[in-house]
C-alpha cells in the first residue's frame, strides 16, 4: 500500500474563469473530485487530501471591496482560514458520502468492518519571518482584471501584475518549513484514517521573538506546501491534479507534446525558462522537484489518474 498526497486544484473545486458559476456547481466539482479519491482508496492506497484555494479566496476578496455597513473587513491571511473550513467541511461531507456508497471500511476485526473516518485540521503552516518572499511579493491571487477593469480598479496600496489571463493582485509567498499539526495528521493516518490538510497552503504563521505565533499576511503556495507535507508524513509519492493532462512542450500550439517522464536536472532547466512563468505550471514542477529526493511525482489530470497511476499517462517525476 503506497501513502499518497493528493494536491487537488482550486480550479478542480472553482472555475474562477466562470463569473456564472453558482455554488451548485462548486458542489459538483467536490463530489467528483471525491469519487476520484475514493477510487485510489479501493485500489490500496493510502490518501492524504490537500487542496488549493484561489477562486475562492477571490470571492471573498471581492466581498471586502464593499462598503456594506457592520461587514468587517478581514485580512488575506483570516480568508484562507476560512476558505480551509468552507472547502475541507465540503469534500469531508462529499468522501464520506462516497466511502460509504462504496462500502469503504479500514477492513474488518472479529468480523466487523472497522469505519473510515475522514478529519479536516485546519493547518498554520510555519514560515520564516526573514523570508525574501516577503521582499518580492510573488503569487497571485483573487479575480483576473480586462485592461479595461483594471484602469478602472481602485488599486489601494496592493500590488498587481499582468499575468497571461489578466492583472491579477499579487502577495508575498514565503516557503513552507514545517505546520504545528504534524502529530495530529500523523495520528489520524496511522489510526487509518483520512484527513484533509494544508489548504489553500495553510496557514502562514511566523514565530515571534517570546517563542509565540503569529499569523502573517502572505499566501503559501498549495504545491509547495503539499510537497512539504508529504515529507514530514512519510509519503511514497505527490501527486497533484490539475486541469490538463500533464506537462507539455510547446503547450498551446500545434506542436504541443506530452513530457511522460521528467527527471530531476530537466525539471530544473525548464524551471529557469521564464515561458513557464510563475502562476502556472512552474509551481507544480517546483513542487514535484521539491519532493523527488524521498519519492514519485506525477502531474495529472484527475481523469487520468488511474492510468498515471499506473505509468500510461501524465508527467511522472
Amino acid at each position: 500500500m503506497s501513502r499518497i498526497v493528493v494536491a487537488l486544484g482550486g480550479n478542480m473545486l472553482s472555475d474562477a474563469s466562470n463569473k456564472k458559476e453558482t455554488f451548485e456547481d462548486q458542489l459538483n466539482r467536490i463530489e467528483y473530485s471525491a469519487k476520484v479519491l475514493v477510487d485510489m482508496i479501493i485500489k490500496g492506497h493510502e490518501v492524504v487530501v490537500t487542496h488549493g484555494n484561489g477562486p475562492q479566496v477571490g470571492s471573498l476578496l471581492l466581498r471586502m471591496q464593499s462598503d456594506i455597513p457592520g461587514a468587517t473587513k478581514l485580512p488575506l491571511y483570516i480568508l484562507g482560514a476560512l476558505t480551509q473550513g468552507q472547502i475541507g467541511v465540503l469534500l469531508q461531507h462529499a468522501l464520506i458520502n462516497e466511502i460509504t456508497k462504496k462500502g469503504v471500511s479500514q477492513g474488518e476485526e472479529n468480523g466487523i468492518k472497522k469505519k473510515k473516518y475522514v478529519y479536516v485540521v485546519p493547518t498554520s503552516v510555519i514560515v520564516d519571518v526573514n523570508d525574501p518572499g516577503f521582499e518580492n511579493p510573488t503569487k497571485p491571487v483573487g479575480p483576473s482584471y480586462t485592461e479595461e477593469e483594471f484602469a478602472k480598479l481602485d488599486k489601494g496600496d496592493y500590488q498587481y501584475t499582468n499575468t497571461p489571463k489578466g492583472y491579477r493582485r499579487v502577495v508575498a509567498s514565503p516557503r513552507p518549513i514545517n505546520t504545528l499539526e504534524n502529530e495530529m495528521i500523523s495520528d489520524i493516518l496511522e489510526n487509518g484514517n483520512l484527513v484533509i490538510a494544508v489548504g489553500g497552503g495553510g496557514s502562514p504563521t511566523v514565530r515571534t521573538e517570546d517563542g509565540g505565533y503569529q499569523l502573517v499576511d502572505a499566501v503559501i503556495d498549495k504545491d509547495l506546501a503539499s510537497a512539504m507535507l508529504a515529507k514530514k508524513v512519510n509519503a511514497d509519492m505527490l501527486v497533484i491534479l490539475t486541469d490538463v493532462d500533464g506537462v507539455y512542450a510547446d503547450f498551446g500550439t500545434e506542436n504541443q507534446r506530452l513530457i511522460s517522464k521528467m527527471g530531476m536536472e530537466e525539471a530544473k532547466k525548464l524551471l529557469k525558462d521564464p515561458a513557464w512563468g510563475k502562476g502556472n505550471m512552474g509551481p507544480k514542477v517546483n513542487a514535484c522537484v521539491e519532493f523527488m529526493d524521498k519519492g514519485k511525482a506525477i502531474i495529472t489530470s484527475p481523469n487520468k489518474l488511474m492510468d498515471a497511476l499506473e505509468g500510461n499517462a501524465g508527467t511522472t517525476f
